[in-house]
C-alpha cells in the first residue's frame, strides 16, 4: 500500500492544506517536512496516521481529541487517498463491490469538536461523542457518499483489520526508546494490534519495549522447533550480518538477552548502548517485525511496499549518522514511502534523489520535491515543495537555501561583520569617523581580514599561520615606512 494524498482542514493550525504524494505516476518513496518548530510537522504525521490506523485503532491511540479542531471553527476533516499493490490481501467481493487495484481508496473523517451541534445538518442525528475522530461519508452527492461508505468498508476488512496479509503502516514519535514506558502506553504496546504500530507518535510515554521481548521470544521458540519463528530469526540475523545498520554490528541472541557487538568491540546489551543507537535499533527491529508480520510468505520482507511515519528522525543522532541516516533507510527498504518530519539539513539531500542515486531534473523539483516547507501567515500554517534541489549541495548552502533560510554565522560574529559594514559605507562617503568609531574600524577590518575560509581543521591551521606571517610582515613595512 501506498498514501496518495493527504488533505487537512480545520486541525489544529491548518485552514486546508492538500499535499500530493505521487511523483509522476507513481507514489513518491521519500518525503521530508521541514519548518520552524510549531508549525506542524507532528499533526501532519498524525493526520496521516488517522487515515492508515483506521476507528478502532484510534479509539485506543487519541481517545479524545482534544484541541485538534482549528480555533473556532465547528469541525474538522482529514481525507486520505490509499493505492493498493499487490502484496496486499483484497477485500471480499461479496456486498463491497470489486477491489480497486488502480484507483485509489477514498476515506474521510469528521474531527468532532466540543460541540456537537455545530456538525454538519446531516450528521445532527447520528450518536456522535466531542472530542472524537470518526469515519464520515462527508456531503457530497449520493453517489459521492456511497463511493466513500464503500470504501470505508473494504478498508475495514482489510487494512483496519488485525493481521491481515499486506497493508503496512507504521508511524514513530521522536521518543523510539528502548525502556521507561508507561503502564498504558505498554499495554497498547503489547497487544500487537494495529494501534501497537503507532503509539510512539501519539504518545511521548510510550517506549518500544518489546524489540527485546520479540526477539527472545523467537528465538526460544524457533530453538523449540517453531519453522516460521526460526525463518524469521535467521533473516533478522542475514540483515545484521548483511549491514543492516551503517556501521558493522553482529547481533547475538540468548534465550534471555540481546547483546550486540559493534565493530569488534566488546558485547553490550541493548539497554547500555547510547541513545543515538537505541533510537535506530528500536525503529530498526521494530519496523522487521512488522514486515515479517504483515508478510508471513515472503523470501525478503524488508523489500515490501508500506507506508511509514517518522516525527523527527534525527534525535540523538551525530551529524555523521544523519548524513547516512535517510540514504540507509531507502536502501535496505527500497519500497516502503517514508513520510519524515526532520530539522536536519542532511536529510534534505535524500528526496530529490532517485533509485538510480541520480538529482531529479531541475524542471521537475518544483512540481515534485519530496522536500516540503512549512510556512505560516495571516491565514494560517501553508506548506508548498522546495523550488531548489537540494542533492549535490553543501550543507552551508542548504541551510542558506528556502528550506531553512537561516544564517550559517553566530549571532555575534554577524554583529560584528554588520558594524564593521556600516562603518565602511560611512567612511567610504566621505564623512568623517570619530575616534572611537575609527579605533573600532581598524580593529574590525583586521578582524574580518582574519576571519578563517577554509573548511577542514588542517587548512585552517595553515591559514592562520599565513595570517601570523603577514601581520608581521606589516609591521615590519610600517617601521621601515
Amino acid at each position: 500500500m501506498y498514501l496518495k494524498k493527504i488533505t487537512i482542514k480545520n486541525v489544529k493550525c491548518f485552514d486546508e492544506i492538500e499535499i500530493d504524494f505521487m511523483q509522476g505516476k507513481n507514489p513518491r518513496l521519500w518525503t521530508t517536512l521541514f519548518g520552524k518548530n510549531g508549525l506542524g510537522k507532528s499533526t501532519i504525521l498524525q493526520a496521516i496516521a488517522v487515515t492508515l490506523a483506521g476507528p478502532g485503532a484510534m479509539r485506543e491511540l487519541l481517545p479524545v481529541a482534544k484541541g485538534w479542531v482549528r480555533g473556532d471553527k465547528p469541525y474538522g476533516e482529514i481525507i486520505g487517498e490509499i493505492l493498493w499493490t499487490e502484496s496486499d490481501l483484497h477485500a471480499p467481493i461479496k456486498g463491497h463491490g470489486k477491489p480497486k487495484t488502480k484507483s485509489p481508496y477514498k476515506i474521510q473523517y469528521l474531527v468532532i469538536g466540543n460541540d456537537i451541534q455545530k456538525l454538519p445538518k446531516e450528521e445532527e442525528k447520528s450518536y456522535h461523542i466531542p472530542l472524537t475522530i470518526v469515519p464520515w461519508s462527508g456531503q457530497g452527492t449520493p453517489k459521492q457518499k456511497g463511493n466513500l461508505t464503500k470504501d470505508i468498508n473494504r478498508l475495514r476488512l482489510t487494512m483496519y483489520t488485525e493481521n491481515k496479509k499486506g497493508w503496512l503502516a507504521c508511524g514513530y514519535g521522536p521518543f523510539r526508546r528502548l525502556s521507561g514506558g508507561s503502564q498504558d502506553a505498554d499495554k497498547i504496546l503489547y497487544s500487537g494490534r494495529i494501534a501497537a504500530r503507532f503509539v510512539t507518535l501519539f504518545r511521548e510515554d510510550a517506549a518500544l519495549t518489546n524489540v527485546i521481548e520479540w526477539l527472545v521470544r523467537l528465538y526460544n521458540t524457533a530453538r523449540d522447533g517453531d519453522k516460521k519463528n526460526k525463518k524469521a530469526l535467521n533473516y533478522i540475523k542475514k540483515a545484521f550480518v548483511e549491514n543492516f545498520f551503517p556501521e558493522p554490528v553482529t547481533l547475538h541472541i540468548s534465550a534471555r538477552d540481546v547483546h550486540l557487538e559493534l565493530s569488534g568491540k566488546p558485547r553490550i546489551t541493548l539497554q547500555d548502548l547510547s541513545d543515538g543507537y537505541r533510537s535506530m535499533l528500536a525503529l530498526g527491529i521494530d519496523l522487521l517485525r512488522w514486515l515479517i508480520q504483515a508478510f508471513p510468505d515472503s523470501d525478503n520482507p524488508m523489500h515490501e511496499s508500506g507506508v511509514v511515519l517518522i516525527d523527527e528522525l534525527d534525535t540523538h543522532l551525530h551529524p555523521q549518522w544523519q548524513r547516512y541516516i535517510g540514504h540507509w533507510l531507502r536502501e535496505k527498504f527500497p519500497k516502503i514511502q517514508f513520510i519524515v518530519a526532520t530539522h536536519s539539513p542532511f536529510l534534505a539531500q535524500v528526496a530529490d534523489v532517485d533509485s538510480h542515486g541520480l538529482i531529479a531534473p531541475s524542471d521537475k523539483i518544483k512540481q515534485e520535491s519530496g522536500n516540503l516547507i512549512l510556512e505560516s501567515d495571516e491565514h494560517g500554517v501553508k506548506i508548498h515543495p522546495s523550488s531548489e534541489a537540494v542533492g549535490d549541495l553543501r550543507i552551508d548552502q542548504i541551510l542558506q537555501s528556502p528550506l531553512f533560510d537561516v544564517s550559517i554565522i553566530s549571532p555575534k560574529t554577524e554583529a560584528k561583520l554588520s558594524r564593521h559594514e556600516s562603518l565602511h559605507q560611512k567612511k567610504s562617503s566621505g564623512a568623517t569617523l570619530s575616534k572611537n568609531e575609527e579605533k573600532d574600524y581598524q580593529q574590525l577590518t583586521m578582524w574580518r581580514e582574519n576571519l578563517p575560509v577554509q573548511s577542514d581543521l588542517e587548512s585552517r591551521q595553515r591559514e592562520q599561520k599565513l595570517n601570523v606571517q603577514i601581520d608581521n610582515l606589516r609591521d615590519e613595512l610600517s617601521e621601515i615606512e
